[in-house]
């Protein structure tokens, strides 16, 4: 009960703890840990996943975003451009959408950069933080893999 309690606000549901509870819980079962090699690292499945969701939310919001801005705007017979002064609610869904999409997006960078990090594989670390989402990409595409990685020998 305390948990509905913690979602609920005077009677109505709390969307902004509900959607941070939904990328967390989401992040956090998509991250799979591989200790058999001596590293905890993200392996690339995951990390795909979850820059595949959120460039697929992302376009969404920015397509919702585009057509909420245009409801805000009218168009007299003269040609001018005026504010309704109303924010449309297409609006308000597409930028949360977007903003979740740049959630999911920030979570698949940072696994990328744990997982070369982890593996010693500076090269690539610093692609994929120069680079960001397209170093991501790149990473995913032709980057090393906890699969791979083959510890150094014990000189002792």
């Amino acid at each position: 009960m305390r948990v509905i309690a913690f979602f609920t606000k005077n009677g109505n549901l709390r969307l902004d703890l509900v959607i941070w509870f939904f990328c967390c819980t989401t992040c956090l079962t998509l991250v799979q840990f591989d200790s058999s090699y001596g590293v905890s690292s993200m392996r690339k499945k995951p990390i795909a996943i979850l820059l595949v969701i959120g460039v697929i939310l992302a376009a969404i919001g920015g397509v919702l975003v585009g057509i909420g801005a245009a409801g805000m705007v009218t168009v007299t017979a003269s040609g001018s451009v005026q504010a309704t002064g109303t924010v449309s609610p297409a609006y308000l869904l597409g930028a949360g959408l977007a903003a979740i999409g740049g959630i999911f997006s920030l979570v698949a960078w940072i696994g990328a950069l744990v997982a070369t990090g982890k593996l010693g594989r500076w090269g690539w670390f610093v692609l994929v933080f120069l680079l960001s989402g397209l170093g991501v990409l790149i990473y995913l595409i032709g980057g090393p893999s906890v699969n791979s990685y083959v510890p150094a020998p014990n000189p002792y």
